[in-house]
């Protein structure tokens, strides 16, 4: 009987946690009963797959650094085309004809645009070799890849440790007599499954980066938009400006000159005295 109201005052305690959790949290529940980890979906590392729910054994993840790699692309390109238009419309075209998809599009007018393609990694060079094909001239391009496989091998180990501790973690919640004991075996079993979320969620974000290559595509037209003579100008316009302007400094010296001979009481006295002074001291000197 002591057994029996135990367990089920555990079963009411998880019930509430579980209630509390979806109140306060936008992340779901997490049941005490166990939970299989989800299954990996098989991955290429440079052109050899890893069996889906496979794990490298230690063996295997040294020939697999040794070996195959998982490497991330990245490509940057400025381009000079003749039409931006035709351009982005070409290489939308080119990205889906490849397995690919556009990230995102932005165009200013007929002065520049800007696109951003992912597309399978074993297609990378001849994406990029269209896109200098579509260009008039390229005017800059960067190239940068980047090795993850021993990151990606690292959190599969890690994982593979955390999966063990949250079977070790059902197998003593499933002993633990004391509610006090279940309570914080259950604390860590959320902290231990939320871990094991976050690294898998790592893989996964590996795997598609390196799945699929980003280009980033820089356009702007052969020659530029802007008329030769702006709209709105005018000759005549320009000729009353200048006349105006020069009325303006005429005026100004009138009016400067005016204020001068209107003071001049107080600032010729004023300029006689210094003027003889100075006179009387140079003859001294």
């Amino acid at each position: 009987m002591k057994r029996i109201a135990l367990l089920l005052m555990t079963g009411v305690l998880l019930l509430s946690a579980a209630c509390g959790g979806e109140a306060t949290s936008p992340e779901p529940s997490v049941a005490p009963a166990p939970m299989p980890a989800p299954a990996a979906p098989a991955m290429k590392l440079a052109g050899t797959p890893v069996p889906a729910g496979g794990s490298f054994a230690q063996g295997d993840a040294e020939a697999g650094i040794g070996k195959e790699r998982l490497i991330v692309s990245t490509a940057s390109l400025s381009l000079v085309v003749s039409d931006l238009g035709d351009a982005l419309s070409r290489i939308e075209t080119m990205a889906g004809r490849l397995d690919g998809f556009v990230v995102s599009s932005s165009r200013r007018e007929d002065r520049a645009a800007s696109i951003s393609i992912r597309v399978p990694a074993e297609q990378f060079t001849m994406a990029m070799d269209e896109l200098r094909d579509l260009a008039e001239r390229v005017e800059d391009e960067n190239t940068q890849s980047r090795d993850v496989t021993e990151e990606y091998v690292d959190l599969e180990s890690r994982l593979r440790n955390l999966e063990a501790g949250e079977k070790q973690l059902l197998d003593f919640m499933e002993k633990a007599e004391k509610l006090e004991d279940v309570v914080n075996v259950f604390r860590e079993l959320s902290s231990v499954r939320e871990r094991i979320e976050v690294t898998w969620g790592r893989m996964q974000y590996l795997e598609r980066t390196s799945a699929m290559s980003l280009i980033n595509v820089n356009l702007r037209p052969v020659s530029s938009p802007e008329p030769v003579v702006k709209p709105g100008w005018s000759l005549q316009e320009n000729i009353k400006s200048a006349l105006r302007g020069l009325s303006s400094v005429g005026q100004g010296l009138a009016s400067a000159g005016i204020w001068l001979l209107v003071l001049s009481p107080v600032w010729l006295p004023i300029l006689l005295i210094s003027f003889f002074l100075g006179r009387r001291l140079l003859k001294k000197l």
